[in-house]
C-alpha cells in the first residue's frame, strides 16, 4: 500500500481538476488501474466488490478524492493566492462563467461551475457568496 500511496496515486492526483471535467470513459480507466492495485493488495477474489476493498485499505475513489483535493487546494489558495482571489471574485461577478466550452451541442461546465454546484464542498459556499 504504501508503494502505491507513494508511487501511483501521486500521479492520479496531479492535478485533481482534470478528473472532474474529462469524461467519464477516460475517468474509468483512472479508476481501473486504482482497482486493479487495490486487488494486487489486498488478494481478494475477483467478485469481491471494489466497495469493500477501498475500506479495507482506506481507500477513495479517483474522482471523490479528487472532489476532496480540489476543495482544500481551491479553498487554501482562496485564503493566499491572489490571483485565485481575483478569479472567483470575477467569477461571482459573471454568473454566465458556470458553463464554458461548447462540445457536441452541449455546454461543459468549468471546474467552478461544478464546485459551486457541490453543496457538500467548503468552496461551493465559497463560491456561493456574493
Amino acid at each position: 500500500m504504501t508503494s502505491y500511496k507513494t508511487l501511483i496515486r501521486p500521479i492520479l492526483d496531479y492535478i485533481p481538476f482534470i478528473s472532474l471535467l474529462m469524461a467519464d470513459t477516460n475517468y474509468m480507466l483512472l479508476e481501473k488501474i486504482q482497482r486493479r492495485a487495490a486487488r494486487s493488495i489486498t488478494h481478494w477474489p475477483i467478485k469481491t466488490r471494489t466497495s469493500i476493498i477501498y475500506e479495507q485499505i482506506n481507500l477513495e475513489d479517483v474522482k471523490t478524492r479528487a472532489w476532496k483535493l480540489t476543495d482544500k487546494y481551491i479553498t487554501k489558495a482562496w485564503r493566499t493566492n491572489d490571483l485565485v482571489i481575483k478569479l472567483i471574485n470575477t467569477y461571482r461577478i459573471a454568473p454566465e462563467l458556470n458553463e464554458g466550452v461548447w462540445s457536441k451541442a452541449k455546454p461543459r461546465p468549468t471546474i467552478l461551475g461544478l464546485l459551486k454546484n457541490n453543496k457538500d464542498l467548503e468552496c461551493s459556499r465559497l463560491l456561493n457568496t456574493t
